[in-house]
């Protein structure tokens, strides 16, 4: 009688080694599932990768027969590609939504100040609606601005001496103004001014504080 096909033996060996091969690539997949795991655990606990546990786990996983050895670096290096192009696609979407963000950030700002604008010509200084109970004009905080004339910027020379501060250093002493200085004189007198001895000269502002902005707030 004549044999076709393949005995049962070989038929059986072969599914034997589609079984072991199927058993192999799905161990290598859990693997690279556990290292990329591990490795997301280590950084959301704000670890280190060097010297972790992962490392030792790594190095066992590549301890495999010769022949399994293609497979686990070939799945390893499909981790490395997966893991480089996620944090490109995050970096091009970081850029995207940074743009968006400073986008309407510059809307907000320029309806802010029509708004404010529009209040200004109204002459109010609050208002509320149904949803925004607190909108107001309101100054801006903190220290004025201090601001000195060209002259006093390019000539020290001419600022009186105590508005100047004068450090020693090696060679030489280095002149500066005294802002703190500055600024207490013009707590009391409002602005320095160089007063010319004649009256037809009009006087010279030499240092001022900037008037506080103001803010349009909206709650």
């Amino acid at each position: 009688m004549k044999k076709t096909g393949k005995s049962l033996s070989s038929k059986a060996t072969e599914a034997l080694t589609k079984t072991e091969t199927s058993k192999s690539l799905m161990s290598i997949v859990a693997d690279v599932m556990a290292i990329d795991q591990r490795l997301e655990f280590i950084l959301g606990e704000g670890g280190q990768f060097e010297h972790s546990d992962v490392e030792e786990y790594i190095t066992e996983v590549f301890q495999v027969p010769q022949e399994q050895l293609a497979e686990k670096v070939n799945s390893y290096c499909w981790l490395i590609a997966s893991l480089e192009a996620n944090a490109q696609k995050f970096e091009d979407r970081a850029e995207a939504l940074k743009a968006r963000a400073v986008a309407d950030t510059k809307k907000a700002e320029w309806l802010r100040g029509r708004l404010m604008e529009a209040m200004r010509l109204l002459n109010l200084e609050k208002f509320e609606t149904r949803d925004f109970p607190g909108i107001r004009i309101k100054e801006v905080g903190g220290m004025q601005k201090l601001s000195v004339c060209t002259l006093w910027q390019g000539n020290l020379d001419s600022v009186p001496a105590r508005f100047k501060n004068e450090t020693e250093i090696p060679a030489h002493v280095e002149v500066s103004l005294d802002n703190k200085a500055i600024r207490k004189a013009l707590e009391s007198d409002g602005a320095l001014y160089d007063k010319p001895d004649d009256d037809e000269t009009p006087p010279v502002k030499l240092a001022w504080l900037e008037p506080r902005g103001k803010k349009l707030v909206i709650q």
